[in-house]
């Protein structure tokens, strides 16, 4: 299983690549943020959670 972020600041856009992104059966774990500094809140939890692990 992948992970994907999907940032855009339409809720209605991120949903609408959700949902085609899973009508066509890809194996996606789907994150979303409104902006860019969101996306990089998020990556930089991501991240730090990777390297904690290892």
């Amino acid at each position: 299983m992948y992970n994907i972020l999907i940032v855009d600041d339409e809720k209605k856009e991120r949903e609408g690549i959700a949902l085609l992104l899973k009508r066509f059966g890809f194996p996606l774990r789907t994150a979303f943020a409104q902006n860019g500094e969101d996306a990089l809140k998020i990556m930089e939890k991501i991240i730090l959670t990777f390297f904690s692990q290892t």
